[in-house]
């Protein structure tokens, strides 16, 4: 007699854990998740972590995730578009050009033709427009800009009150874009202020500078941290006061 209770008592317990479980795996939990009270009462003892049920979506695990304390998101750091002008030794600006720009770094020399007499006949050969300067993108980490120091024939970096003096990305923009057109330009005595004037029309549509009337017209474009100034024929162009 005593057989057959202890049989349907355990017979009794293991329908009732079976049921549980064919009801989590009913409900899209996991078929193992079983009721605490179940499993005390088969086990005859209570587990020691409770596991919290989740009447959609089975049982859930009593641990919470660890989050991190005064977690910031990176913060992209914006791209520098200005520029430095490199001393350089005189008649060297664009081999210490392309040595700058072996280390990785941009750097930009304007030329323009000249015509030079030879024995037996002239010719036109191109020269920096700024003899002694080199344009070096600006850098942000010092080791970059020590690198590009120790370039031979680079003397220093032009400097403002002791500071590395920048020339903005629109300025050398405008250099290039003259360039690019085969515009003719020369060396102009050094412009700080006068009448601005914007080119309309044309392949230089858009061009700021300074409107000079002496020999003809001329759009002057001056680069204050060098003291140096570009001046282009207006001959062929329409301009505007801005």
């Amino acid at each position: 007699m005593g057989k057959k209770v202890a049989f349907c008592a355990l017979f009794f317990s293991t329908t009732k854990v079976l049921k549980h479980r064919r009801f989590a795996r009913h409900a899209g939990g996991a078929c193992d998740a079983i009721d605490p009270n179940c499993i005390e009462g088969f086990f005859g003892e209570k587990p020691t972590e409770k596991v919290r049920w989740d009447s959609i979506g089975g049982a859930m695990s009593s641990i919470q995730p660890t989050l991190t304390r005064n977690w910031q998101p990176e913060v992209p750091i914006p791209e520098n578009h200005d520029w430095y002008a490199l001393q350089t030794r005189v008649r060297f600006e664009r081999k210490i050009c392309q040595q700058v720009q072996a280390k990785h770094q941009e750097a930009y020399v304007p030329v323009t033709g000249q015509r030079r007499r030879w024995s037996d006949r002239y010719q036109t050969v191109e020269m920096p427009l700024f003899p002694g300067y080199v344009f070096v993108r600006a850098m942000s980490d010092p080791a970059d800009r020590l690198a590009v120091l120790q370039t031979k024939g680079a003397y220093a970096f032009v400097t403002f009150k002791e500071v590395t003096a920048r020339i903005p990305d629109q300025q050398i923009s405008d250099l290039r874009r003259i360039e690019s057109q085969n515009t003719s330009w020369s060396p102009y005595p050094f412009l700080k202020s006068g009448q601005r004037v914007r080119i309309c029309g044309g392949c230089l549509d858009g061009l700021e500078g300074i409107f000079v009337a002496e020999r003809g017209r001329k759009l002057v474009i001056s680069i204050e941290p060098m003291q140096r100034s570009v001046a282009i024929d207006l001959a062929s162009y329409d301009v505007e006061a801005v």
